[in-house]
């Protein structure tokens, strides 16, 4: 039986892609959880208890999507299902005890804050310089053949 776990934060801090010495690409995600509660007498929520951070590992071709996407940002609300792998290590002469979790799905918003950044105009007179090779999006409409392939 395994222990999954999903977990929803804002990331705290920038997430950065990096290869394990075989190769594997690997982009490691800092999520809190803060339990929160409603006070009924003030009409609003309040952080209730400590935050407990996880420490949300991705892998692979997921890792590298996600990290080119450059949308693993502080901030960014985030929600990761995976699973939950705790493990021990010595810090300061002290056992502590990090909640690892090997991430399945993972869901990435832009952050609050953030503003929009237009695709400036291209500057190159290249017809074929598309839109999609500079990242943006092509109207593939105007190209499709309505004819039946048959």
């Amino acid at each position: 039986m395994t222990n999954t776990i999903t977990v929803s934060g804002n990331l705290g801090r920038t997430a950065e892609l990096r290869f394990t010495p075989n190769g594997h690409p690997v982009l490691e995600l800092a999520v809190p959880d803060q339990p929160r509660r409603k006070n009924r007498e003030a009409g609003k929520w309040e952080d209730d208890g400590d935050v407990t951070w996880y420490r949300a590992s991705l892998w692979g071709q997921m890792a590298e999507v996600i990290a080119n996407a450059n949308i693993a940002v502080k901030g960014a609300p985030v929600t990761v299902t995976g699973v939950l792998r705790p493990r021990e290590y010595e810090k300061d002469g002290q056992t502590k005890t990090s909640l690892d979790i090997r991430v399945d799905t993972v869901k990435i918003d832009a952050p609050r804050n953030a503003q929009s950044h237009p695709t400036p105009p291209s500057t190159n007179n290249d017809p074929w310089g598309s839109s999609v090779a500079k990242g943006g999006v092509s109207d593939v409409r105007a190209y499709a053949d309505d004819s039946a392939p048959f």
